[in-house]
């Protein structure tokens, strides 16, 4: 019986999480076009920044590249 009442709350709680998103079109596009904006510009270069870390090779990448803390420093 609780997992039948639990699953019908989760459907309402998702019902009504929809029925927001159709009301607000425009302000979760806002949202969405700011998050996609922020996670491009701000959190992508990130990746790059963690070259100066590393003793950079080709064949095994950045991320595979061993790391020598500040020795370029």
């Amino acid at each position: 019986m609780s997992v039948v009442h639990q699953t019908g709350r989760k459907n309402a709680f998702w019902a009504r999480t929809w029925r927001s998103v159709c009301q607000n079109k425009a302000i979760y596009l806002f949202v969405a076009i700011s998050l996609v904006w922020y996670l491009v510009f701000c959190y992508g270069p990130m990746y790059g920044l963690t070259l100066a870390f590393k003793d950079f090779n080709a064949r095994k990448g950045i991320l595979h590249s061993d790391f020598v803390g500040l020795k370029h420093y």
